[in-house]
């Protein structure tokens, strides 16, 4: 199946780059590519270690799951997908003043991931995807308020919808062009899919692809913010 992964990673590049010419100038493209690849790798083997191999909630088709496979996979299809995330432009996010308010709801967060933890191993697959989606959300909105700043969904009233809409628009068509393509080329299966197949992965593309791409954009906004002119300069002409 190593020929599936190429053709997958070929796929998701070509994606990349439709997706770019959309969205973004070509000046920047490499810069987004490299740096998309750089964020994929330990993101990547944090889902798959995470949610794929310790949640059980999908596993690899004819691969072996070795630290390589992983490294490569973290570089350039999550590394793909990150780059894809980038194109969409960040939002400078609104400092949210209060040490003692901001440790207790980043403390919350931290508890209901704990909870989680304890807890993973006696959930359905499908109830247990979309709790560690929710932690996800939840723990990059802590690390935002950490940091005094509102994350994108805690400050949604502030931003309006059309950040967010982008974000899940963009999540949901390419959790389509990838589970199409995983369809044709197999090389990943969700496990336990209920009550049926089809409304598994539909649920996947619709918040599943979301839950991926958020943290990414919220890093990359929070980025740009704390960095201030220099970055969101930088980022003008991506």
């Amino acid at each position: 199946m190593l020929a599936n992964f190429i053709i997958i990673v070929v796929i998701q590049f070509l994606w990349f780059i439709a997706v770019t010419a959309w969205t973004s100038s070509w000046g920047g493209a490499l810069k987004t590519l490299g740096l998309g690849m750089l964020i994929g790798l330990p993101l990547g083997g944090a889902f798959d270690l995470i949610i794929g191999y310790g949640g059980g909630i999908f596993r690899y088709i004819g691969v072996r799951e070795t630290g390589l496979f992983t490294a490569l996979n973290g570089l350039l299809s999550y590394g793909l997908a990150a780059s894809t995330v980038l194109t969409l432009r960040p939002v400078l996010l609104a400092p949210y003043p209060g040490r003692l308010r901001r440790s207790l709801l980043a403390g919350l967060c931290v508890l209901l991931g704990g909870l989680i933890a304890f807890t993973i191993g006696s959930w359905h697959t499908l109830f247990l995807t979309f709790v560690i989606g929710a932690e996800v959300l939840a723990c990059g909105e802590a690390f935002c308020l950490a940091l005094g700043r509102k994350g994108l969904l805690f400050g949604l009233v502030e931003y309006g919808c059309t950040p967010m809409l982008r974000l899940w628009t963009l999540s949901t068509v390419t959790g389509c062009v990838y589970e199409i393509a995983n369809w044709l080329f197999p090389l990943w299966n969700w496990v336990d899919p209920y009550p049926s197949r089809a409304v598994h992965e539909t649920l996947i593309v619709v918040f599943g692809y979301f839950v991926l791409f958020y943290p990414i954009w919220t890093a990359h906004s929070l980025l740009c913010t704390l960095f201030g002119k220099e970055l969101r300069d930088r980022r003008r002409l991506l």
